[in-house]
């Protein structure tokens, strides 16, 4: 635009809206606390605002005071979703990226699960988590024996879906495990009802018994062999820059002491070196930090006995491997070795 004053010609740009700030993920939030979103944008003005609410208008009336939208209360029920604000001139609008707002929420849900469980003397027990909670963000997750918790150790594991795995089962772990929930968003503690494990000798099942572990119909013709997995690793897929990936390998032991299996690791065929490498080992498993399209191909645990044993058969190994597929966008990267 051309404007003349005092005889000098001055040239006015004239642009539509550009974004100089955008919307940024809000939350979790907690249940009536005020939420913020804000976008600010340059341009010929005046500048006017609106916000979407998952592709949808939230109000049909702009504002000029700044891209400001305010959740005075947030509530789960309406207010969780994807946000965008649209700026707009009479040149034109623009809409800026989607940001994520969410609310802290932990439900307990009614679900009936086995409360007596019967596993042979030796062999593994497999708690399952009972799934009694629905709940944003991840809960923090208690396994309590006897009402004393428990900590991972060469008796007891948990996986990553958070069973929990009681191993080389004898008669001192004829016990009432259960399991708490609790969230630090919300304050709210959910805890499970008694779960009896017991422990017999023989492999006779009441059908008023729930077992869990590694039985199945081979179960009889492996009690020649000793170490046996009670949890595989399992194929998984992540997306790139993904937090974390976990593998099991929990392996059972009912001649030798259970401190006395090794366990170790390789990705492609290649022993992981986990001084050297961004691989973590924690208990029975492996986790992978930061997702990068280089930790996609194949890992395999291998378990064995770390002393020298008296008989031959117990000396070999056992192994099982699991694929990980990561996703670049929509294209998975693959690894060939």
């Amino acid at each position: 635009m051309l404007s003349f004053i005092e005889n000098r010609i001055v040239c006015i740009i004239e642009q539509q809206p550009i974004f100089t700030s955008q919307p940024v993920d809000v939350g979790p939030l907690f249940s009536g606390t005020r939420g913020i979103l804000q976008c600010t944008a340059s341009g010929t003005p005046p500048v006017q605002y609106k916000w979407l609410k998952n592709g949808q208008p939230l109000t049909n009336k702009s504002t000029t005071n700044g891209g400001v939208y305010l959740i005075s209360q947030a509530d789960r029920s309406k207010d969780i979703g994807h946000y965008q604000c649209i700026a707009e001139n009479r040149l034109g609008s623009v809409l800026s990226n989607k940001a994520h707002l969410t609310v802290a929420y932990m439900d307990q849900l009614r679900v009936s699960y086995s409360t007596e469980i019967r596993v042979k003397s030796g062999r593994a027990a497999v708690i399952k988590l009972p799934k009694i909670y629905d709940a944003y963000p991840a809960p923090t997750i208690e396994w309590f024996a006897g009402g004393a918790l428990i900590e991972p150790n060469a008796k007891f594991a948990i996986t990553k879906d958070y069973d929990l795995v009681v191993l080389r089962c004898d008669k001192a772990d004829e016990k009432s495990y259960y399991v708490e929930v609790s969230s630090i968003h919300t304050g709210a503690r959910i805890r499970s009802r008694e779960i009896r494990l017991y422990v017999t000798d023989n492999m006779i099942f009441n059908d008023n018994f729930a077992s869990y572990g590694p039985f199945d119909s081979s179960d009889m013709a492996s009690e020649s062999t000793d170490l046996e997995f009670v949890v595989k690793p399992t194929d998984s897929i992540a997306k790139l820059n993904d937090n974390l990936v976990k593998f099991d390998c929990i392996v059972n032991s009912r001649k030798h002491p259970l401190d006395q299996i090794e366990i170790n690791w390789y990705k492609d065929h290649q022993l992981i070196d986990f001084i050297k490498t961004k691989y973590h080992l924690s208990s029975r498993s492996l986790e992978i930090i930061s997702v990068t399209d280089q930790d996609a191909g194949v890992y395999t645990c291998t378990a064995k006995y770390n002393v020298i044993l008296n008989q031959p058969s117990d000396a070999a190994s056992i192994n099982a491997s699991a694929t990980l597929d990561v996703y670049i966008g929509s294209r998975k990267k693959i690894n060939f070795f």
